[in-house]
Order: C-alpha cells, then structure tokens, then sequence
C-alpha cells in the first residue's frame, strides 16, 4: 500500500505536517517502476523530521492511506486503476444481485 503514498505526495504532507520534505516523494509519476524498498527508504528519509516521526508501516501507514485521494492515485498507478474498477464493478454486481434498498 505504501506504493501508492507517493502518487499523493500532498495528502501525505497534510498528514505528517511541519517537517515533511515533500520533494523526496514526489515528483515521480511512474510510481509502480519505484522499487518497495526504495518507496520505504523514500518514505523513512521524507518522514523523520516531522513531529510524528519516521514513517512506520503499522503506525502511520492506515490513516495516511484515509487522506491519500483514489483518483489521484489511480492517475499516477495503472494496476491501482484497474483494482479499482474491478472493485466498482464487484460491488455494483452485488448491489444489483440483493436489490437496491432505495
């Protein structure tokens, strides 16, 4: 999931605040060619000096994935795209098999 934090590098910097040093994600729109472990480093070096701290998976990741916009993400992400439709179209399958409750 944190792949897909840099193609949102604003919504990242309104979660992590004063200190976050938005050019060390940024900038890069082929955000699936960013190797995890490099994504990691990225996100540890962009994060430390913030009042929050170096980004930690487990006690940032789930509420900076809240703020991170879909569309946006999905412009900078193919596969991040195609989930998404996939999900779309699971979910309007399933609404049309129970009946719509409107």
């Amino acid at each position: 999931m944190e792949s897909w934090f840099p193609g949102d590098a604003e919504k990242l910097k309104e979660y992590y605040g004063k200190g976050f040093r938005e050019g060390v994600v940024s900038g890069n729109t082929a955000i699936e060619g960013i190797p995890k472990a490099d994504v990691m480093r990225r996100l540890k070096t962009t994060t430390e000096a913030t009042s929050k701290g170096p980004h930690h998976k487990t006690k940032h990741a789930p509420y900076a994935l809240k703020l991170i916009r879909p569309g946006v993400v999905a412009r900078a992400s193919p596969h991040c795209a195609r989930l998404f439709r996939a999900a779309e179209r699971l979910a309007g399958n399933e609404v049309r098999r129970l009946g719509d409750p409107r």
